[in-house]
């Protein structure tokens, strides 16, 4: 909740090699639905190594629907195929189908070998949040592990689901099924404080160790919309992307 007691939502994205960081949050209005999604995409013209990766990289990472939203870490958003067969998503099958389902659908990212857990988060006008996970069982044991969880957010302290063990370590490791007995072991709380969406969201982007943090997004629910930041990114450009490495070297 904000110090003045309206529910928030906000993403964040880091990366370690440069397809992962060479993308951008871009917020959308739907003229079709009359409503907010925030999308994830490449910073210029997309490397052939994020070609390759394009439909774990590059998806919608929030979305609306009837004072709902939706926040994922992949294409589970609103994606319906997956693999060449159909796949429920939040947007248009959350109701109908559980979070767990819907994951289940979906398991978790074939990104070889670190087999990263899908998330996603829900968040309607009551005091409860429902959060998700998708994980690999084990390094050895290739089955999908799904939990969900609702938690009353109506405290000032955030909180939020990680996909990494040790999320500020240099060499975080990805959640495995045999690591959550709970699924309240990957729910961290976040120091994160403000009043606009604009400060909610730079607060998320502060809390990432900022070597690798690339970009971050909020909204707020006033009551009747989720009103949401504009994105804020860490290069707005492929030339601001190069100058920075540049300078470190």
């Amino acid at each position: 909740m904000t110090s003045e007691g309206y529910p928030f939502v906000s993403y964040v994205i880091s990366g370690r090699s440069a397809g992962s960081q060479k993308r951008r949050f871009k917020l959308y209005f739907d003229l079709n639905t009359g409503e907010d999604r925030v999308n994830v995409g490449s910073l210029g013209e997309p490397t052939e190594d994020q070609k390759k990766r394009a439909d774990l990289i590059f998806y919608n990472c929030m979305r609306t629907r009837n004072g709902t939203i939706f926040v994922t870490n992949g294409a589970q958003t609103d994606v319906n195929v997956f693999e060449n067969r159909p796949a429920r998503n939040f947007y248009s099958g959350f109701g109908a189908a559980t979070a767990e389902e819907i994951l289940g659908d979906w398991g978790y990212e074939p990104d070889a070998p670190l087999f990263t857990p899908r998330i996603a988060l829900v968040k309607g006008e009551g005091r409860d949040a429902l959060f998700a996970i998708a994980a690999r069982q084990s390094d050895d044991d290739p089955s999908v592990l799904t939990r969900e969880l609702s938690l009353n957010v109506s405290n000032s302290t955030a909180t939020g689901i990680a996909t990494y063990k040790g999320l500020h370590e240099s060499e975080a490791q990805p959640w495995r099924g045999i690591d959550l007995d709970s699924l309240g072991l990957c729910l961290l709380r976040f120091p994160i404080r403000g009043v606009e969406p604009e400060e909610i969201r730079d607060s998320t982007y502060n809390i990432i160790d900022q070597r690798f943090v690339v970009a971050s997004v909020a909204a707020i629910y006033n009551g009747k919309s989720w009103i949401f930041s504009e994105p804020r990114n860490r290069w707005n450009s492929l030339e601001e992307f190069e100058a920075e490495k540049e300078a470190r070297k």
